[in-house]
């Protein structure tokens, strides 16, 4: 008594086609990393953006070339250690949302963070330029 079915050569040289399901998940986990990739450069982004006015809010205060250098790069270090950290929960939170069929409503979400990110550093930008001026 054999436990397996014997295949024949027949069997085995036709490829079996992929449930459909199995493409939509494959499709919606590559549509979270693209979607991961896109945050991730409007991340750094941002990171930049935030650094100019960290230096603007430096400079607008005159310190010492020394302090300055230190802030500046302090505060840089700061930034880049927040972006590392949420780039990461982003990639966590987008791919564990894509079995729960909420991806869509999670990538909403990051990129309201990430409109709001960019608009508070604007703002700021504005007012900078209004007080210097």
């Amino acid at each position: 008594m054999t436990l397996f079915k014997p295949q024949s050569s027949k069997d085995q040289d036709v490829p079996q086609p992929v449930p459909a399901s199995n493409w939509a998940k494959a499709a919606q986990y590559l549509l979270a990393f693209l979607s991961f990739l896109a945050f991730s450069g409007a991340a750094v982004w941002i990171l930049l953006r935030l650094r100019a006015n960290f230096i603007q809010i430096v400079t607008f205060f005159n310190i010492s070339k020394r302090a300055y250098l230190g802030a500046t790069n302090l505060g840089t270090f700061i930034l880049m250690l927040l972006v590392l950290i949420g780039v990461a929960w982003m990639q966590n939170y987008l791919f564990k949302g894509v079995p729960q069929g909420l991806l869509w409503k999670r990538a909403g979400k990051i990129l309201l963070a990430e409109v709001i990110l960019t608009a508070i550093s604007m703002i700021f930008t504005a007012i900078m330029w209004f007080l210097v001026l």
